[in-house]
């Protein structure tokens, strides 16, 4: 389902005396990653553990924390594309 998610990709805005500083710039995305961060704790936080399942199942257990995964997979990625965006922001 979210393999085939295409997402057009980001354009890199430019500080400039015309537009916004690097700071105003910035902040923003910076309140994104630290959003990001707080959503994949939560996502850990939120994996099951084995006596979740009925009956328990070491099985069940691991294609549950895998499909959690594979969905904090899809989070980072947008988040590191994000943090790359940011940092260009800063060092341009």
């Amino acid at each position: 389902m979210y393999r085939s998610l295409t997402l057009k990709p980001l354009l890199m805005p430019s500080p400039s005396s015309a537009g916004r500083s690097k700071a105003e710039l910035a902040g923003p995305r910076l309140e994104i990653l630290a959003a990001f961060d707080t959503l994949l704790a939560a996502f850990e936080a939120s994996m099951s553990a084995d006596c979740d399942y009925d009956p328990p199942s070491p099985v069940n257990g691991d294609r549950a924390r895998e499909a959690w995964r594979e969905r904090m997979e899809i989070v980072q990625g947008i988040r590191s594309e994000i943090e790359i965006e940011t940092m260009t922001i800063a060092i341009s």
